[in-house]
C-alpha cells in the first residue's frame, strides 16, 4: 500500500491524471514488485491523493500551532472547468529553540471554489478555508481574537482589483468594519507591474507590443507557417549562435505581464533575420490576397 500511496504522491506532485495509476502500476508488477490487485484505479489514486493532502494539511496545522500569529494571502484562478477558485497562503514566523532566531514561513494552505465573485463570497470563502484554525466566520471578532490554543490572525494582503481593496464594496473594507485592527496590505509585485504597464503605455514600446502581439497571432494558429520558421531558423544556425530554445513565438500577455513581454522580445531579437526572412518568403506567395501582403508588408 505504501508504493501506491508513493505513486500517487509522485503523480499530484508531476500534475499526472489519476488514470495513469492503472499503467504505473502494470510497470511496477514488471520490476517485481508486488504491489496486489486491488486500489489500481482513478477512484483509488482519488483517495490516496486526498489523504496525502490531509495529512500534508495537518503537519502544517501542527507547525502553524507553534507560532501566536499569522496572516494570509489570497489570489483568485479559474481552472480547466472554468470554476472560479481562490487560493489562500498563510505566513507565519517561529522563533527556533535552539538559536532563537525568528524564522519566517509561506506555505500553501488550500484552495476552495468561490460561490459569487463579490465582497460576501470572497468573504464566506475566506473564512471557509481559515475554519481549521479555529475562524469559520471572519465577520465575527471574538472568534478571530479568542481562539484557545489557535494563532490569531493580524492581517492579510490580496491584489488591487476592486473587489478586493475596495474601503466600501471590497472584501477588505468588509473584513476591516468588523475586525479594523486587521491589517491589509497590497501585493507589491502586482502594484510593481501595473505602474510599468503604465509607464510604458505612452512609450514608444506601445508600438513594439502591437507588433509582438500581431506576430503571436500569425504563428499561433498555422503549423505550416511554424515549420517554415523552423527550417529558416535550422539553416540560420549553421552560421549564427541562436542563444535560446525554441522557435515558435512567445505569448506576450498573460497573468505575468511583464515576464511575458521580456520572453517574447528576446524570442524576437534572437531570430530578429528569421522573422525578417520567413515574412518576406511570405510576402512573395502568390496564393495570398492583396490584402494579406499588404498587411504583412506593414510587419516588416
Amino acid at each position: 500500500m505504501r508504493n501506491k500511496f508513493d505513486l500517487c504522491y509522485l503523480m499530484a506532485k508531476e500534475g499526472i491524471a489519476f488514470e495513469m495509476l492503472t499503467a504505473l502500476c502494470e510497470v511496477e508488477a514488471r520490476h517485481k514488485v508486488d504491489l496486489g490487485h486491488a486500489y489500481r484505479n482513478a477512484p483509488s489514486a482519488k483517495l490516496f491523493t486526498h489523504y496525502i493532502a490531509e495529512a500534508q494539511r495537518q503537519h502544517f496545522l501542527s507547525d502553524l500551532s507553534h507560532c501566536k500569529f499569522y496572516s494570509f494571502l489570497m489570489d483568485g484562478s479559474t481552472d480547466a472547468g472554468k470554476i472560479e477558485q481562490e487560493l489562500v497562503v498563510l505566513l507565519s514566523c517561529v522563533i527556533d529553540d535552539i538559536t532563537r532566531e525568528m524564522k519566517s514561513h509561506a506555505r500553501f494552505f488550500c484552495v476552495a471554489p468561490v460561490q459569487t465573485a463579490d465582497a460576501n463570497g470572497l468573504v464566506k470563502c475566506l473564512s471557509q478555508c481559515l475554519s481549521p484554525l479555529g475562524v469559520t466566520d471572519i465577520l465575527d471578532q471574538k472568534q478571530v481574537l479568542q481562539v484557545e490554543g489557535k494563532p490569531v490572525l493580524i492581517g492579510g494582503g490580496t491584489d488591487g482589483a476592486n473587489v478586493n481593496i475596495g474601503e466600501l464594496n471590497g472584501m477588505t473594507g468588509v473584513i476591516q468594519n468588523a475586525n479594523p485592527w486587521l491589517m491589509w496590505s497590497w501585493c507589491f509585485a502586482h502594484r510593481l507591474e501595473l505602474a510599468c504597464k503604465n509607464a510604458l503605455t505612452s512609450s514608444p514600446f506601445k508600438s513594439i507590443e502591437e507588433l509582438l502581439l500581431r506576430l503571436y497571432y500569425l504563428y499561433e494558429k498555422s503549423p505550416k507557417k511554424i515549420r517554415k520558421l523552423e527550417d529558416i531558423v535550422s539553416d540560420l544556425k549553421e552560421v549564427f549562435e541562436l542563444p535560446t530554445s525554441g522557435n515558435n513565438s512567445v505569448r506576450l500577455h498573460g497573468s505575468r505581464w511583464i515576464n511575458h513581454k521580456r520572453k517574447a522580445l528576446l524570442c524576437i531579437v534572437d531570430r530578429y533575420g528569421a522573422y525578417i526572412a520567413h515574412l518576406t518568403t511570405l510576402i512573395e506567395d502568390s496564393s495570398l490576397r492583396p490584402d494579406d501582403k499588404m498587411r504583412l508588408k506593414g510587419y516588416l
